[in-house]
């Protein structure tokens, strides 16, 4: 096997944690969920909208922080970080990795579930901070799907960009056919021989602590009460914080 970096394209909130914990254990990995730096906040919304001279500029210190976390143990890189295919993705094989060194999971999650676990933790994209700092921007010039902004309620902005991340998925498949891609769900991902066969193909030797991890939740959010999909979709009696003036975000932030 020549794969020597393994990422991954995913939408958040579908289990890339729990995938960098599955990785971890193997005798040949280094694996981190998000490397420093992320890539996310404005360089990331920069890039979708046809400016890559932030995210450009952050690319060296990427690939240097990458090296220094695998050092002289020639092990391989792995990192699950969901900003991947919003951004620094497109930039990696142009100039920094060869394709052919290169594998990347493509991880799902029953889009309900997905819709679900994001309205939960309030990550909705183009509704609040969360939302410009993680996810897409709604009408970002690179989207490859669009949808009308006007009534747009918190849920189909979810599902939009689940849809839009599936997307980019299969065009990156076709921008780079030379690298090693890997589609699963997370369902499978529950399943110890379905592990075992992906780190056949990934080249990885699997420790004692595979079996134990395999299947077990991680990243859950338990601060975030578990309120239906009724509930979570109803408008919220509390104003926006960023409508909120400075004065009122520090009163908000001192209780």
């Amino acid at each position: 096997m020549t794969i020597k970096y393994i990422f991954s394209i995913n939408s958040g909130r579908s289990g890339s944690d729990y995938l960098t914990k599955l990785l971890s254990c193997s005798t040949s990995t280094v694996s981190i969920h998000e490397g420093f730096p992320i890539m996310n906040g404005i360089p990331m919304v920069d890039f979708n909208n046809g400016n890559e001279s932030k995210l450009s500029a952050l690319m060296p210190l990427k690939i240097e922080q990458i090296r220094k976390s695998v050092g002289q143990q020639n092990k391989v890189y792995c990192e699950t970080n969901h900003s991947f295919i919003k951004g620094w993705g497109y930039l990696l094989p142009n100039g920094y990795i060869p394709q052919t060194e290169i594998a990347v999971i493509v991880l799902r999650r029953n889009i309900e579930d997905s819709i679900y676990s994001l309205l939960r933790v309030h990550d909705v994209p183009g509704f609040n901070q969360s939302g410009l700092t993680w996810y897409l921007p709604i009408n970002s010039k690179r989207n490859l799907s669009h949808i009308l902004v006007e009534d747009l309620s918190p849920y189909d902005a979810c599902k939009w960009y689940i849809n839009e991340i599936n997307l980019r998925a299969e065009k990156y498949k076709s921008d780079f056919p030379e690298i090693t891609y890997i589609e699963c769900d997370l369902e499978e991902l529950n399943n110890y021989n379905f592990v075992l066969q992906l780190f056949r193909k990934l080249g990885l030797n699997p420790t004692d602590d595979l079996k134990s991890i395999c299947g077990k939740s991680l990243n859950v959010r338990e601060e975030w009460p578990r309120l239906s999909l009724e509930e979570l979709i109803n408008i919220s009696p509390y104003p926006k914080v960023d409508s909120l003036s400075p004065q009122e975000q520090d009163e908000l932030l001192e209780k």
